[in-house]
């Protein structure tokens, strides 16, 4: 199991009135072969500081839940721990099942043997300036009676702080984001680990602007208005 920090350094201006920061959010990728796969938000906090890390490893679990309705949070889901060349039969809508071994060893696999159509994806633990986050979900696929979908896992990670008190600022964790409301970073911490490079951004809220060390190749920008989708799922 690898382990991956984040550093992320916010200029003091960024605190509004009263002490009170605007929200972080995180989002993480997942390699499927899905075309209706959505991101959802993995985690969203205000507990974070001018210096703050962020912590997660290359566990992932897979979860099954009822399909959407409207545009509720995903908050009802049954996570279980899946390794690649794994695959898990799900037997009811409870998130019972059995693994069994899938014959790719660099992909997850879920199989819908309950009746019924579910939604699944992948979730994972992560630690926000010291503070555990409970195994959230990061990406949701509709899953058919039936029907088969695979994941790979992939180690990049998208940051992007609210910038104004509307919509932004209060997305639940759990909630489908298709376009970023602000600009963001896109990390891929597998890159950073190749090139034995600290992974280390920097935001500065005046301007809007996101900066890394000059010339990494594990980071790069994204503009509010952008495809969370492709960034996501690749």
């Amino acid at each position: 199991m690898a382990e991956y920090e984040l550093t992320l350094f916010v200029d003091t201006s960024t605190a509004v009135s009263g002490g009170k920061w605007p929200k972080l959010y995180g989002f993480k990728a997942a390699g499927d072969n899905h075309p209706q796969s959505k991101p959802l938000v993995w985690f969203g906090t205000d507990e974070y500081a001018t210096k703050t890390s962020i912590k997660w490893d290359t566990r992932c679990w897979v979860y099954v839940a009822n399909p959407r309705r409207d545009k509720e949070p995903l908050t009802s889901y049954s996570p279980r721990e899946l390794r690649c060349g794994q695959q898990f039969l799900v037997d009811s809508v409870k998130g019972t099942g059995e693994e069994l071994k899938y014959e790719d060893p660099t992909h997850m696999a879920v199989i819908n043997k309950s009746g019924k159509g579910l939604r699944t994806g992948l979730a994972g633990e992560v630690s926000v300036a010291g503070v555990p986050v409970e195994t959230s979900p990061y990406c949701e696929n509709p899953l058919v009676k039936g029907a088969m979908t695979t994941f790979k896992p992939v180690e990049k990670v998208i940051l992007f702080i609210a910038q104004s008190s509307g919509e932004e600022a209060e997305i639940k964790k759990g909630i489908v984001v298709e376009n970023a409301l602000s600009s963001g970073v896109v990390i891929d911490a597998a890159a950073a680990v190749r090139d034995e490079e600290d992974m280390k951004v920097h935001f500065n809220e005046k301007k809007g602007i996101w900066r890394w060390p000059e010339g990494a190749a594990w980071a790069r920008s994204i503009g509010q208005g952008d495809d969370l989708t492709n960034f996501i799922h690749s």
